[in-house]
């Protein structure tokens, strides 16, 4: 995720309103608080923490605050422990200010060294209780003592925390008589209204409750729910039935402040209403374009997002071995797998079975991956969702990005036929996987339309975008995998982004031209079934200089890349298996240096402009910046707008290896370094500041 452009961070300040202020009570010499539940917040957000939430830092210098009220009935000494930690043991940002009803702490029994706050050497989250200051050094006299609060009288008391920087992370708090460290998890809160408390919601994170229903026909009846955001827009989702007379609502709120819901189904006089908070989180916002420049993927929050994706096989979802090979799968494999995929860099899976299973040889067969629909009852199944979005949660968690490969309406899988129970499958799926902020929403695939073995015509697959779209409050991405060749969907409404599955060939030139041909100028282009090295539909041999090259002129077609590793199928080899075994690590350590240097450059303020340049391909922020990728090394000239630019040639096989060329004040033929095999020349404004 990209972080070039810094912006003055925003301080909001959210209080609970009366009736749902959190009170803290002392249980037997405890108070235990969480973070995120304090009276008032200003300036943190929500990440997360060991025991659930947790609050970070987002604000300026001193400006992070928390308030927190609790009553004290049994006087005396409390030590004052923080569950925190701060971001990369950086001195500067390890310390926050504490105050019990305005006053400073102790430390080591010292009344006149009164210690400001308390420090963290760690990087993790751990308990803390050193002191910090007064003054810029702690003093010996009490630097490895203990902060603790002394309370003369019962009652009412007000806690202050104040952080000194942002990224210092605050997960619990604990006021106790004793004087030893809590446990990991530390004390069970002590609310004294728990039942009181406003429930707090990250930006972008999702908001849940539930309900309780007798239906004997639950799948046809309607559970609405709208609301209602802080600024007064309203919004209104569908929940969903999730058996045992259960219904659930879900929802992804993007204004921080309080929300206010209320749901009812159609027919009945049941209903429900309430309210929760809404604060900053981590999260980046729901994956969509660059609103800059949408070419480039991006978040909701501004951010531009490089994809780097891989293209994995029909076995993630399952939860057990194949039943008809033998393969071995379970839970331990996956999250090794996954732990492999963040350590790599990628940011994105594809999925091929992910809604529905591939039930075809060589594909999905013997994979119990979930179902979601059930083709006898022609009704969703709520178990199978369930225990999709178990893993769905942990892929948020790890903030990994999804494409569904065969989308909602999958080649090979078993999907309803008719409309109207394909407009109900659209609307449960929705009203349950919506509110994921990290999910590409996809169609149907492979190849609905694909020649000589179509599955789905023109006219049904423009039917149900529309059906998606209007069951889809929040915007999701929404596109349709595209057979070999040009976008036949880019002028469609509904299409928000593109699929392009080739050019399939070594010719560079042949690839560019196919991808740039197809890519709309206002939407960002996914490269699936690519640069798949080893498969062996349709896909050349590609050596390793091959697949650094195709990765370099993708990313110059501002092509997001889903890269394979596979043997035949795009379910076999490491993208089928995902057997360590399998893998050719360094088919994928060459897509990641090309990326690695991609994230380098503000690559989202560029756009292919094949017109400035004599050869090679070029990406440019016309007057700021040119790119220009040569895949042998060769003269080139750069159409540059008036002005001093500075030049520099970079080995394209070790990015690391740069020539400067010094200044440049006009458009004129430059040679790179003869040595090596492909060359990048970037030029760069001397306006622009380094």
């Amino acid at each position: 995720m990209l972080r070039c452009l810094i912006f003055l961070p925003l301080v909001f300040t959210y209080t609970y309103p009366g009736s749902a202020q959190p009170q803290f009570e002392e249980q037997n010499g405890v108070i235990a608080l969480e973070a995120e539940h304090a009276t008032t917040v200003a300036g943190w957000r929500l990440v997360d923490g060991t025991s659930g939430q947790a609050l970070q830092d987002n604000a300026a210098r001193h400006q992070g605050k928390l308030t927190f009220d609790i009553t004290i009935e049994s006087p005396g000494k409390y030590y004052i422990y923080l569950l925190c930690l701060a971001p990369g043991r950086d001195t500067g940002k390890n310390d926050c200010y504490v105050t019990l009803d305005g006053n400073p702490l102790y430390a080591a029994k010292d009344s006149t060294l009164r210690p400001k706050g308390i420090r963290v050497h760690a990087d993790t989250l751990v308990w803390s209780s050193l002191p910090k200051g007064p003054g810029v050094h702690t003093p010996n006299t009490i630097r490895d003592g203990k902060v603790y609060a002394l309370v003369d009288q019962p009652g009412s008391h007000t806690l202050e925390i104040v952080s000194r920087s942002q990224g210092f992370v605050l997960d619990k708090i604990i006021l106790q008589k004793a004087a030893s460290p809590p446990t990991v998890s530390g004390h069970p809160e002590t609310l004294a209204n728990p039942t009181g408390v406003a429930e707090r919601v990250g930006k972008w994170g999702r908001f849940e409750t539930s309900l309780s229903y007798k239906s004997s026909a639950p799948f046809r009846e309607t559970l609405k729910t709208t609301f209602k955001s802080p600024s007064g827009k309203s919004t209104e989702i569908y929940g969903f039935y999730d058996g045992d007379d259960i219904w659930r609502i879900r929802f992804m709120p993007d204004e921080v402040g309080t929300w206010q819901y209320e749901a009812s189904f159609a027919g009945s006089d049941l209903s429900q209403s309430g309210s929760f908070q809404c604060l900053d989180s981590d999260i980046p916002g729901l994956i969509s374009a660059y609103e800059d420049n949408p070419i480039w993927f991006g978040y909701q929050n501004g951010e531009a997002e490089l994809i780097r994706s891989f293209h994995i096989g029909d076995r993630f979802f399952a939860n057990q071995s194949n039943s008809v090979t033998g393969e071995v799968w379970n839970d331990s494999m996956r999250t090794n797998f996954l732990e492999w995929v963040q350590r790599q860099g990628y940011n994105m899976l594809s999925i091929a079975s992910f809604y529905l299973n591939r039930d075809e040889e060589k594909r999905g067969k013997g994979w119990s991956t979930p179902d979601l629909w059930n083709n006898e009852t022609q009704q969703p199944n709520p178990a199978e969702y369930r225990r999709t979005e178990v893993i769905l949660n942990e892929l948020k968690d790890r903030k990994i990005l999804i494409y569904p490969f065969a989308g909602l309406f999958g080649r090979g899988s078993e999907f309803p036929r008719d409309t109207t129970r394909q407009k109900q499958y659209i609307r449960y799926t929705l009203s349950r996987f919506g509110a994921y902020w990290n999910h590409l929403f996809m169609l149907g695939g492979p190849e609905p339309r694909l020649p000589k073995k179509p599955y789905l015509t023109m006219e049904e697959i423009d039917w149900l975008a529309k059906q998606i779209q209007e069951n889809d409050p929040y915007g999701h991405l929404l596109s349709v995998h595209n057979r070999t060749g040009d976008d036949q969907f880019i002028n469609y409404e509904w299409h928000d982004y593109g699929i392009l599955q080739g050019p399939k060939t070594l010719d560079h030139r042949k690839l560019y031209n196919g991808l740039t041909e197809s890519h709309h100028p206002q939407k960002p282009l996914y490269v699936q079934e690519t640069l798949w090295p080893g498969n062996t539909f349709g896909h050349p041999p590609y050596s390793l200089d091959d697949v650094r090259k195709h990765a370099y002129v993708i990313t110059m077609a501002a092509g997001a890349i889903n890269f394979g590793d596979m043997t035949s199928s795009s379910s076999s080899g490491f993208s089928g298996t995902l057997d360590f075994a399998h893998k050719v690590q360094e088919k994928h350590d060459v897509v990641k240096k090309v990326w690695d240097f991609f994230e380098e450059t503000p690559f989202y303020e560029m756009k292919p402009r094949q017109d400035l340049t004599s050869a090679g391909y070029c990406l440019a922020d016309e007057g700021r910046r040119y790119l220009v990728y040569l895949e042998s090394p060769q003269s080139v000239e750069v159409k540059v707008a008036p002005g001093e630019y500075q030049a520099v040639w970079i080995n394209a096989q070790n990015t690391d290896q740069r020539y400067e060329v010094g200044t440049i004040t006009n458009s004129r033929e430059m040679e790179p370094p003869q040595e090596g095999d492909d060359w990048l020349l970037y030029l760069t404004s001397a306006q622009i500041e380094p």
